[in-house]
């Protein structure tokens, strides 16, 4: 006799999953959650793909010293949003800015005028764009 997917043997049950029980782990409290994300956004950390740093360096230092330049700059800007508005899609009540998308702007790296995406901050009680700090 085969038996079909579905089947049981006896004293078996037909769901193979073990399910645990709700409330088997604890969910972080506000305050707990908003300690992480305080530590993690005071860390800036640069990701650089070692082939890329050696193909850049190739190429010139000046070249190199720029693009580390506007890296920089994109990351600044970010962690300077996420500091005020919160992290991407996280509900923060309190705050008092929020995103509103990006605008093209130009930073000046030795001499050069080099374009830019510049996120946009704006208030949320009055009306009005937040300048960056």
């Amino acid at each position: 006799m085969r038996l079909g997917p579905l089947s049981t043997k006896k004293g078996e049950t037909a769901l193979r999953k073990g399910y645990k029980k709700r409330n088997s782990f604890r969910k972080a409290s506000r305050k707990e959650r908003r300690k992480r994300q305080a530590e993690k956004a005071r860390e800036v950390q640069l990701v650089l793909d070692p082939e890329e740093v050696v193909a850049m360096l190739q190429d010139s230092l000046t070249d190199f010293a720029t693009e580390m330049g506007l890296k920089v700059a994109r990351l600044l800007l970010d962690d300077e949003v996420n500091q005020r508005c919160g992290f991407r899609y996280e509900r923060v009540p309190e705050r008092t800015v929020t995103r509103y998308g990006r605008q093209r702007g130009v930073v000046v790296i030795a001499g050069q005028k080099l374009p830019v995406e510049r996120p946009r901050v704006r208030y949320t009680q009055r009306c009005g764009e937040a300048e960056p700090e």
